[in-house]
């Protein structure tokens, strides 16, 4: 997967791995829920498909994603991994996408 060969090139510490793999989660969980809210049930989240809308719609399903999850459990049920999920403010996501931001960018320039 293009995440996995971004987290092996990029030298970085223990610390920031572990949280681009929380956004590893996000990003799984969120495409559970594209497939359950929408009937999208071949949908994966495509970095070359990827457009400000799809962007938009992640922004809107990390920010409320405690909401997300009780009226669509099927999310939890596939990525058990999951901690407990709590709502997040602006600063949790503005860094959040500051880190999808730089993969994005690793992603085009390879």
């Amino acid at each position: 997967m293009l995440y996995d060969r971004f987290l092996e090139k990029r030298e970085i510490g223990e610390g920031r791995k572990r949280h681009y793999e929380v956004l590893r989660r996000m990003i799984h969980r969120y495409e559970s829920y594209v497939r359950w809210s929408q009937g999208r049930r071949r949908y994966t989240f495509d970095v070359t498909k990827t457009d400000r809308h799809i962007l938009e719609d992640l922004y809107d399903y990390i920010e409320n994603e405690f909401e997300y999850i009780q009226r669509f459990p099927k999310i939890l049920e596939e990525n058990p991994e999951a901690r407990e999920i709590k709502p997040r403010g602006e600063n949790y996501l503005s860094g959040v996408f500051k880190e999808l931001r730089a993969f994005f960018n690793w992603a085009y320039k390879t």
